[in-house]
């Protein structure tokens, strides 16, 4: 499994917890889900994307890959919601390198 199957997949544990998470408001539920379902949006969008491969690309993979593990494991063993903020900015912050950079490279030179 390629590192952007595995960041897809951690993100579709991190859905499949939330939506069952206790102790939890339903507002931070519905913005957490939002949030990551964004995260996730992101990743099936550009996982075809042939400037992954390159170094950059591949780099820029391997953090999204360890952040939405790291968000997982924060969602699985949820004790702390600084720790789950945490993780959730981290992981905003990859895919928002990931989009900056796909609409750089897609960017049409007339």
């Amino acid at each position: 499994m390629s590192e952007i199957e595995g960041a897809k997949k951690a993100l579709e544990g991190v859905l499949e917890i939330i939506k069952g998470l206790k102790g939890i408001t339903p507002e931070d539920r519905r913005s957490l889900l939002a949030r990551a379902q964004s995260a996730y949006n992101v990743v099936a969008q550009n996982e075809k994307k042939i400037w992954l491969r390159t170094s950059l690309g591949k780099a820029m993979v391997g953090d999204l890959n360890s952040s939405s593990v790291t968000l997982l494991k924060a969602v699985e063993q949820f004790k702390d919601a600084a720790e789950l903020e945490s993780a959730m900015s981290n992981l905003e912050a990859q895919t928002r390198r990931i989009e900056e950079e796909t609409c750089r490279r897609s960017m049409v030179v007339t």
